[in-house]
């Protein structure tokens, strides 16, 4: 009986540290912010998260003019986080804090201050930014270019699509484009021979 609650007992502890191993590195990474529209880092402030071995958090939130304002006092439990920092002004100091969710490469949370109230902002991942964008537009140029790599013709007057080719455009196009979510191709008969097309259902998610 002791050895079987010694092993549940291990199993337990071990579910906990990988849990906890999990998030240590799942919020780590400079976020751009804003509205979700506009992904463009032009004059958008940052918040980069890091994390020591110890699993103690720090913040820097960056403003658009690029002045950095640090701080320790950030709470981090499952995908959850909460930060709290202080502005030093002239007159008097003022606090605001940004919380909320974080998944996949994102954040979704919302600021609130006294002088400002509350609004919501919401983080990208730098890196996945540099994916590019994820708009119809872009999308299509990303389909294009990754079906010339792949065949090594351009995408005109297509009568058939394997699934070969399928899959490694999906792929090409997944690891160059930031989403929410995977995205799957759908093929549209036209003038010059099927169209790769990101499903519909996918562009309305987003």
């Amino acid at each position: 009986m002791n050895r079987l609650i010694h092993r549940i007992q291990l199993v337990a502890f071990t579910a906990v540290l990988f849990a906890s191993m999990a998030n240590l590195g799942g919020i780590e990474g400079t976020y751009v912010l804003g509205d979700g529209e506009n992904k463009s880092e032009a004059r958008k402030p940052k918040l980069t998260i890091n994390v020591d071995n110890e699993g103690n958090y720090t913040a820097t939130w960056t403003t658009s003019d690029g002045s950095n304002i640090p701080t320790t006092d950030i709470k981090v439990l499952m995908n959850e986080f909460e930060t709290t920092f202080v502005v030093e002004a002239s007159q008097d100091d003022f606090t605001f804090t940004y919380s909320g969710t974080f998944e996949n490469g994102s954040l979704r949370g919302m600021v609130s201050a006294d002088i400002v109230g509350t609004f919501e902002l919401i983080g990208i991942l730098e890196t996945n930014l540099d994916k590019g964008e994820y708009d119809k537009t872009n999308v299509d140029e990303v389909i294009e270019e990754c079906y010339v790599e792949i065949t090594g013709k351009p995408m005109d007057n297509i009568q058939r699509i394997t699934a070969d080719l399928d899959s490694k455009l999906e792929e090409c196009i997944n690891g160059r484009v930031s989403s929410p979510k995977r995205i799957e191709l759908q093929y549209v008969g036209s003038e010059r021979g099927l169209v790769p097309q990101v499903r519909e259902e996918e562009l309305d998610e987003r």
